[in-house]
């Protein structure tokens, strides 16, 4: 069997590679399994290292269609499920150090705002009994809904502190999900989808309207590209279910300009 023979993760990807291959023939994806080099197996992961001169083949290997053939490779050839998961660089000591960061993250997010950020009871201004109390003004009627604050948590919403740990488990999660042949079912899984984003824009973007980090931007962007491949929905759509999500949430809408 092959599982008996593979036992290294390079056996494992030399022979995934081969069985790709035969499957796919698309050049881009075979020169981004060349250019990966296979480091180490995590529980159900294969963990691929690629250069930083090379990060512009990764997509090849995280597009939904190539993803799940290259992770139906690795499980025949493994025997049980496996799924790939590429770092920048070869060093797997900085990648356990990362998900031990993203870890500490996840869980400092699930946790009650409450207990991480107390209230603190301002003192009310002293006032003069020989002046009156300067009148204090209406609160402004121009605030977009959608920038409440953030009031409301789902608390049945995963959080991932990592643009690509995200796209990743994205990209399997539609491939295991029982129903993602039919529609129903991958609106379902949008949905979900939708709200996942959302939680890891609340934890990488925190930033206030116009002061936004034009890299988080650009992930956010990719990340529904992706996604917009996975479901075979544009974009756009995905985009706008997102803002009408926030919108529902109270949360602030970073990425377009007030009305």
């Amino acid at each position: 069997m092959d599982s008996q023979a593979a036992a290294t993760p390079e056996e494992i990807w030399t022979q995934a590679f081969l069985r790709v291959q035969r499957a796919i023939d698309v050049p881009t994806v075979w020169m981004a399994m060349e250019a990966a080099r296979p480091l180490a197996l995590e529980g159900n992961h294969l963990i691929v290292g690629m250069a930083p001169s090379d990060q512009y083949l990764r997509v090849n290997l995280q597009t939904h269609e190539y993803a799940t053939a290259i992770d139906d490779a690795l499980a025949a050839v493994a025997g049980r499920p496996l799924a790939l998961h590429v770092i920048e660089g070869f060093a797997i000591e900085s990648y356990h150090e990362q998900q031990a960061l993203e870890a500490v993250a996840a869980i400092e997010a699930q946790a009650p705002r409450s207990a991480s950020r107390p209230e603190v009871q301002r003192p009310e201004p002293s006032v003069s009994p020989h002046r009156p109390e300067p009148a204090r003004p209406a609160p402004s009627q121009s605030t977009s809904a959608f920038q409440a604050p953030r009031s409301q948590v789902d608390e049945s919403v995963e959080v991932i502190p990592s643009w690509d740990r995200l796209n990743e488990r994205l990209t399997t999660g539609f491939k295991r999900m029982p129903l993602a042949r039919y529609p129903h079912g991958q609106a379902a899984f949008l949905l979900h989808a939708v709200k996942m984003i959302s939680a890891t824009m609340d934890l990488v973007m925190d930033a206030p309207f116009g002061q936004a980090d034009p890299i988080q931007e650009r992930n956010l962007a990719k990340c529904i590209e992706r996604l917009g491949v996975t479901v075979s929905l544009d974009p756009l759509f995905i985009s706008l279910e997102l803002i009408r999500y926030r919108r529902e949430m109270g949360r602030d809408i970073g990425f377009i300009p007030q009305s």
